[in-house]
């Protein structure tokens, strides 16, 4: 054993693989020469191959997909080769470990050495992946000499060698580790590397590992074995980790001197891989360093918390729509804790943003891509998303394309899993039938899909504040989350603020509840008491088993079990109250109220009791009317009164086939267009001016009109609200729109059939036309713009709005008044006018924040108020579209508080209309089919309502809001929801008697006789009992 161990046999070892390597390349030379030279004779004679070229094809073919890594089994097998070379390398560190330099070139019974014998087994594998990859490749040359090729032969060969000498020679085994520069180009393969900056940076790491490995390697081996023409005298031993070590310490150039090389060949490596590695990390250093710098930290994806959910936003990221939606989540009084929130963009936070992000790192995750790719989805984990918010681009000037593009992205998340909830923004609310043909789409189940349309809900709030003068705030502060007050505040803000902290809140009335058994009205009169909570409305089903949403029912409707209250309160702790109420509380008698609640019958039933007095859904009778399914002796009965009704319908007070709105005799855009001498004739008085401001682009401009190119500004939202059935036809505002004829164009044939329009073009200065529109006798001035072009600067997104505000704000000026107007030749009778009416009902809609103190033009704020607490936004006098960003998290954390809002909004139930419009019958037919249709116009309606006169006249002795609250509700079914207040009551300028809102004041509030009530008014009251000022 002594005389083997001493005597090397390396020869062996290196010639074995040269003869093969160089044996194959001669005979793969002059073979390939010959193929090359009949290449037009194979060509045509493919058709002609013989049975045996064909398998040889076949196998070819069959060898290419196995390691191309197209199919998913080429894909495992290419993962198996990678753990395979993993594996060849562990096993090669575990021999190096264990060699002794006494025994480098050991004989003995290799077979029988579990761990040379598991070496052999790798190599026959390796074997049978080369003869692969050679059948495979389509150049064999090529394929012979490239570098993986070479190592197969310097370690397969050797190893074959070795087990018939029956020697264990480790030379060249170190060599495997090449095979590692293949893993990046496999990891890209089974799409694990996707960035071209990942896979830049891994084949990086790729390669310098490969360069330490083989010097490690070779260090060991020459220092190992010495010289050999030193006799193998001058070597010393080495553990391959020293040899690690020491290339790490010298490529690094730090050379700590305690492992030198003290052979000559080691020496002479030791230069060359230097001056090797040198040059090569000269290169790969900055290469490496620019892929990282480059590196998208916005790609890294989430990373899920335990205990957390979280919500993805996308489509229009801004700093403030983002800080907008965050704002409610973050709220004390949010009704969903422990939501982190992912937001996916195509583009590269702004600065705000990114110090938005820092300041909420924790629950706060950007990631850079399109929500239309699958892979961005993966990386925010969409499928574990509580929601998907889809917000749009408030100033895009093409909003079919808009809402297309975020539909598109609705669809794609559908794609993904059915199971996603999605809340999205639309513009036009034609486009919300898009949604319903995306497969999985579900916005009837509970917390389904949600679409909030920014010009219907828009439009609608402004529909409602000229009825209600200053209830646009009511419904801000509603739908966004306030904090509340501070007590160094004046008493005014104390009062605002108070009631800006209130939000809406749904609760089930549980079996055992105390509220079971009452009339809406009685259970108004417990919760807000005793627990200053204000019940509004009711959800439950009808006959059909469908959702409805009751609003200020009166006694018309019985509370059970199941029934789901929607409740105003200041936070989630009085709602906590009345879901305790129970039963043995039923008799209260209140501090502030002689008020005793009535006995209820033990025997009346639990379930919903709708009496005579129940308001009829025509929209039920019309699906059962077009519906096969209807009992036969239903549709006999709507049928039957089809002419009946058509004969007897009186010309003067019609409405829509729906029932929920009045309705005349189409007229065209021309018949209500106005000129100067015909404005004058009208003499409006109490009416509605709608101003609004666009350029050429928005308004279509001429014949674009025509063609579609004018823009849809959400008109028909505006209107449908105030021509409600719930309205009497007294009650009934001129709208005059002040536009060019062009902006309302496109929108008319949605307009034409609804009562008391018309169109006033620019035809003079701004002034004059204001005062032939008789501005200073209108019930409510709307101020808005659009534009036809892409904003680029949001601080001049609102200046269309801002320069007709501050003109008209230049009105109430007496001196400006009357210079400015040529036209009139009584100056003093213009004084009088003016002396009456100074402070003109306005409402501005804008876009931007920054353009609210414009709106004022006495504005004395503190810049550092926050913008709730600015008197524009106080007052009522202007709607920020911003809002609507609100109304997202508001939908998601209560889906029935957005119902509420749009209830309130619109008037009625939003998905009768929808579904009335889906059926393409809507407001353009007149109602002839259904019987009793006038029923279905007793809905309640906002309303603002003095305490001087009116119905709640009588109620002036009152001192309480509670007290009055009570009364109006016995009396008239009245639901008060608020009180506009005179913010200087001793004020004796009629011009400065601003007023200020405030929701849903506490029980004990003391009413002044100046204040005024807003309400939510039965429609029996009528017309003269329904004096709104």
């Amino acid at each position: 054993m002594t005389a083997c161990t001493l005597e090397e046999k390396w020869q062996p070892y290196m010639v074995a693989p040269l003869v093969s390597f160089f044996g194959g390349l001669v005979l793969l030379l002059p073979f390939r020469l010959v193929w090359s030279g009949c290449r037009e004779k194979r060509r045509e004679a493919l058709t002609g191959l013989t049975d045996t070229q064909n398998r040889l094809t076949a196998m070819r073919t069959c060898a290419e997909n196995v390691l191309i890594g197209n199919s998913v089994f080429s894909k495992v097998v290419l993962i198996i080769f990678r753990i395979l070379d993993i594996v060849i390398i562990v096993v090669y560190l575990t021999e190096a470990n264990m060699f002794d330099p006494q025994k480098r070139d050991e004989c003995g019974p290799v077979l029988h050495d579990r761990l040379q014998l598991f070496w052999l087994c790798l190599m026959c594998v390796n074997t049978v992946r080369f003869f692969i990859k050679f059948l495979a490749a389509h150049d064999k040359c090529l394929m012979w000499m490239d570098i993986y090729s070479v190592v197969d032969h310097l370690t397969i060969i050797p190893t074959f060698v070795g087990a018939y000498l029956d020697r264990n020679w480790l030379a060249l085994r170190f060599l495997v580790v090449v095979q590692i520069l293949k893993i990046p180009n496999t990891l890209q393969i089974i799409h694990v590397l996707r960035d071209r900056n990942q896979i830049r940076i891994a084949r990086a790491i790729c390669i310098v590992f490969t360069v330490w490995f083989l010097g490690a390697g070779m260090i060991f081996i020459l220092e190992n074995n010495g010289d050999p023409f030193h006799n193998y005298g001058n070597g010393q031993a080495l553990h391959f980790g020293e040899c690690f070590y020491y290339i790490l310490i010298t490529l690094t150039t730090i050379g700590y001197g305690d492992i030198s090389p003290k052979t000559v060949l080691g020496r002479v490596f030791i230069v060359a891989i230097v001056v090797f590695a040198l040059a090569m990390f000269g290169s790969l250093i900055p290469e490496l360093g620019k892929a990282i710098a480059s590196r998208d930290r916005y790609r890294s994806g989430y990373k899920r918390s335990y205990n957390r959910r979280h919500v993805i936003i996308c489509g229009e990221i801004t700093f403030e729509t983002i800080s907008t939606v965050v704002r409610n989540f973050i709220h004390e009084d949010s009704a969903v804790q422990n939501v982190d929130i992912v937001i996916i963009d195509k583009d590269k936070p702004s600065t705000e943003l990114q110090a938005f992000f820092r300041r909420r790192f924790n629950d706060v995750t950007y990631i850079r891509g399109s929500v239309i790719d699958i892979p961005t989805l993966q990386l925010a984990k969409a499928r574990q998303a509580a929601a998907v918010f889809i917000l749009t681009n408030r100033n895009s000037p093409n909003q079919d394309e808009e809402d297309s593009v975020n539909i598109m992205r609705a669809t794609a998340v559908k794609n993904l899993s059915s199971d996603i909830r999605i809340i999205i923004q639309l513009h036009r609310h034609q486009n919300k039938e898009q949604l319903l043909n995306i497969p999985g789409w579900s916005w009837q189940k509970q917390d389904g899909d949600e679409v909030i349309c920014i010009s219907e809900l828009e439009m609608a709030i402004m529909a409602q504040n000229c009825l209600a003068p200053g209830v646009v705030t009511i419904f801000s502060n509603l739908i966004c989350m306030r904090s509340s007050p501070s007590t160094k505040d004046p008493q005014w803000m104390k009062d605002y603020n108070y009631g800006a902290g209130h939000e809406i809140y749904s609760q089930i009335i549980e079996a055992g509840n105390g509220l079971i058994g009452l009339t809406f009205a009685e259970a108004v009169e417990v919760c807000f008491v005793n627990f200053d909570v204000l019940l509004v409305a009711i959800e439950c089903e009808d006959h059909r088993g469908r959702s409805k949403l009751k609003v200020n029912p009166g006694r018309r409707i019985v509370l059970a079990a199941g029934h789901i209250g929607l409740f105003i309160a200041q936070d989630p702790g009085k709602i906590k109250k009345v879901t305790n109420y129970r039963q043995s509380q039923k008799d209260v008698k209140s501090s502030q109220i002689n008020l005793v609640l009535v006995k209820v019958d033990d025997e009346q039933p639990g379930a919903q009791v709708f009496t005579s007095d129940e308001p009829y859904s025509p929209v039920e009778d019309l699906f059962e009317y077009l519906d096969e399914t209807a009992p036969p002796a239903k549709r006999e009965s709507i049928a039957s009164t089809k002419a009946e009704e058509a004969a007897s319908a009186s010309v003067s007070d019609m409405f829509d086939v729906s029932g929920m709105f009045h309705w005349c005799l189409g007229q065209s855009i021309e018949a209500a267009t106005l000129d100067v001498e015909s404005v004058r004739e009208f003499d409006f008085s109490d009416h509605v001016i709608f101003i609004l401001r666009c350029d050429a682009d928005a308004s279509g401009g001429g014949d674009a009109v025509v063609s579609g190119g004018a823009r849809d500004f959400g008109l028909y939202s505006f209107v449908s609200p105030l021509r409600s059935s719930s309205l009497p036809s007294a009650a009934l505002k001129d709208i005059v729109f002040y536009t060019e004829v062009g902006a309302v164009k496109a929108e008319w044939k949605n307009l034409a059939h609804f009562p008391r329009l018309f169109i006033y073009p620019k035809t003079r200065a701004l002034h004059a036309d204001l005062w032939s529109l008789s501005i200073h006798k209108c019930s409510m001035c709307i101020v808005t713009s659009m534009s036809g072009a892409s904003v680029i600067d949001n601080a001049v997104v609102d200046k269309r709005t801002i320069l007709t505000t501050m003109n008209i704000l230049s009105l109430q000026r007496l001196e400006d008044k009357i210079n400015t107007i040529g036209v009139l030749t009584n100056p003093e009778l213009l004084r009088k006018q003016i002396a009456v009416t100074r402070d003109f009902p306005l409402l501005a809609l804008l876009e931007s924040e920054a353009s609210v103190p414009y709106v004022d033009d006495d504005d004395e704020d503190d810049p550092a108020l926050p913008l709730y607490l600015t008197m524009p936004y106080v007052c009522g006098r202007v709607l920020l579209a911003s809002v609507l960003d609100s109304a997202v998290s508001c939908a998601f954390m209560n889906g029935k508080a957005l119902r509420l809002i749009r209830a309130l909004a619109t008037g009625g139930e939003i998905s009768d209309l929808e579904r009335i419009m889906a059926e393409g019958v809507g407001i353009v037919r007149r109602n002839t089919l259904l019987p009793d249709y006038f029923r279905y116009k007793r809905r309640s309606s906002l309303s603002l309502l003095s305490l001087n006169h009116g119905p709640l006249e009588k109620f002036q002795s009152c001192t309480d809001y509670g007290e009055l609250l009570v009364k109006s509700l016995r009396a008239y079914g009245i639901l008060c929801l608020g009180i506009y207040r005179l913010l200087e009551e001793d004020s004796k300028d009629p011009g400065k008697q601003t007023r200020y809102v405030i929701t849903s004041p506490s029980c004990s509030f003391k009413l002044l006789l100046s204040d005024k009530v807003y309400v939510l008014k039965p429609y029996q009251l009528g017309t003269e009992e329904n004096s709104t000022v």
